[in-house]
């Protein structure tokens, strides 16, 4: 701030005189006095003005801070800058930049599913479920061809305490293995598949964009194989969602994406399919659970057999002409939702509960959060309960001093504002 003018007085009355410039520059006060009064009334007289000029400077003050926040309007969505967002309420869509320090910056999109928006949900209790080994036995298998049973003892977790896991193998290769609350099953052919699916996008191989997700393949409709698939987790008791993602395993991309190799990644011809017909083609179903139409994440966090952390969940599905290919129910859930409101916490407590993770830590990392979104998580009670809670994701990067750079999540619960440990 920077005033140039002068203001010039001339008071007159009986008892006194006074002629004075008042000067503000670069802040500072000057007032030269030609006076004549007694002393006492030109100090009070001298206080009255200078407390004057200090309630303008606060105003002017405060101003200034109020207008640190910026808001401008890109693509429909509200642009945050600020230092300080503790008086900033946020919507879906904002996009917020705020420089808590120098290690950590916030460069974030917040992200709210429609359902949630309202920030309020009920209550959902969860728990996973408590599986009849000969139950799942007879829905996989033949007695005839069964080959063998072994058991593993000495597991152990918190939900069921000491337990066993059961291998069963069939005598033409197919195998399930039994937890009390997992299962999985594999047919003796799915070997050949493993050779031409490759899932995971961190490594080149990848291939799973390479199978189309809206064809329909001879043998059924992908629909009819999805009610199978989704009335056999149900058995289960556990609920999965209509909105799934989908391969159509044709004969021919498989045998075109086939690529067995060795350890050392070496192409075994050997261990190729002889030949492949339209027998082979099969439905390839990745699954979840949701809750009011949004999906529960399957991350893992913590410990999840003695801890109080969770496992990731895999709910998967191969099925083909000849039936089941590959049943996964890994850490699923079964579902109760109740009529208990619960309010959900705002953006900007969640900002909150950030900001204060940050002024205890002592950072050699530089911090870059990149998106900040509501998400559902199963979060352990104890025993064999669970919730599925809002929880608020703040997911960035954490670069080192050599420049590595890391995938960086921190998590809160948005229930109770703590965060979950990862």
């Amino acid at each position: 701030m920077y005033w140039d003018r002068k203001y010039i007085w001339s008071v007159n009355n009986s008892d006194w005189k006074m002629d004075s410039v008042i000067e503000l520059k670069n802040g500072i006060v000057t007032m030269p006095f030609s006076i004549y009064n007694s002393k006492e009334e030109i100090m009070q007289k001298y206080l009255y003005i200078i407390i004057g000029m200090c309630c303008s400077l606060i105003f002017v003050g405060c101003a200034s801070n109020n207008g640190s926040i910026k808001e401008e309007m890109t693509d429909n969505k509200t642009n945050i800058t600020s230092e300080t967002s503790s008086s900033r309420e946020y919507a879906n869509g904002d996009l917020i930049q705020i420089q808590l320090d120098d290690n950590v910056e916030i460069d974030a999109e917040i992200t709210i599913p429609e359902t949630l928006q309202s920030l309020s949900m009920k209550k959902v209790k969860a728990h996973r479920p408590e599986l009849d080994e000969e139950e799942v036995k007879n829905l996989f298998l033949d007695e005839k061809e069964i080959e063998s049973r072994e058991v593993y003892e000495g597991f152990k977790c918190r939900e069921f305490g000491r337990y066993d896991m059961v291998s069963y193998i069939e005598k033409k290769g197919g195998r399930l293995f039994y937890e009390p609350a997992n299962v999985e099953y594999t047919a003796p052919c799915i070997d050949f598949l493993l050779n031409c699916l490759f899932t995971d996008p961190l490594f080149s191989s990848y291939n799973l964009d390479h199978y189309s997700q809206t064809k329909e393949l001879s043998f059924a409709s992908k629909s009819d194989i999805f009610h199978k698939v989704k009335t056999m987790f149900e058995s289960f008791g556990v609920s999965i969602s209509d909105r799934y993602e989908s391969y159509a395993l044709d004969h021919k991309t498989l045998q075109k994406e086939e690529n067995p190799v060795d350890s050392d990644g070496n192409v075994m011809e050997q261990a190729k399919k002889d030949k492949w017909t339209d027998e082979d083609d099969a439905y390839y179903f990745i699954l979840h659970q949701e809750i009011n139409g949004v999906p529960v994440e399957q991350l893992s966090y913590g410990d999840g057999y003695e801890g109080t952390g969770i496992e990731a969940t895999e709910l998967s599905a191969i099925y083909g002409t000849k039936g089941w290919i590959s049943f996964i129910e890994d850490w699923g859930y079964c579902l109760e939702e109740t009529e208990t409101e619960q309010d959900i916490l705002s953006v900007k407590d969640a900002l909150n509960s950030f900001r204060k993770k940050c002024d205890m830590l002592l950072l050699d990392q530089k911090w870059t959060i990149r998106d900040i979104s509501l998400k559902l998580l199963p979060v352990f009670i104890k025993d064999n309960e669970y919730e599925i809670r809002p929880v608020w994701f703040f997911e960035g990067t954490s670069t080192d001093k050599d420049q590595y750079e890391r995938s960086l999540m921190i998590l809160f619960d948005g229930i109770t504002g703590k965060e979950i440990t990862t």
